[in-house]
């Protein structure tokens, strides 16, 4: 008969409240941080995770851009600002804005894509 495993030091976290490593589910989530309250009991902490600022612009240019097509300049920041977005989220991972700097990536190509045809049918203000 084997013995029952002895019992976890005062002031530890029990097993089925210690940190576990990354779902598959959710790899962009950041992890919680595990902290024990005045009761010794652990408690999760969800820090928030900020947005590029880049992204926030690039999206936000890529909208402007496609709404008002007669403007370039707006589209053209957009692939440079969701670009460069895209360049530091992949470097630091604490940063979020992923979706939007490819949003707006994406808005911006599609309006520079809008200016060209434009210009090439004659119809677009230079």
């Amino acid at each position: 008969m084997s013995m029952p495993p002895p019992p976890p030091p005062p002031g530890s976290i029990p097993p089925e409240n210690q940190p576990r490593p990354a779902d598959s589910a959710t790899p962009f989530a950041q992890q919680p941080i595990y902290l024990q309250n005045n009761f010794g009991q652990p408690v999760a902490v969800q820090l928030a995770v900020k947005n590029n600022g880049l992204a926030v612009a690039s999206m936000v240019l890529g909208i402007v851009g496609l709404l008002l097509c007669f403007l370039w300049i707006p589209s053209i920041l957009a692939v440079i600002f969701g670009g460069i977005a895209l360049n530091q989220i992949s470097k630091n991972p604490q940063q979020g804005g992923k979706g939007m700097a490819i949003a707006g990536l994406t808005l911006g190509i599609i309006g520079v894509g809008t200016i060209v045809v434009l210009l090439a049918a004659g119809s677009a203000p230079v």
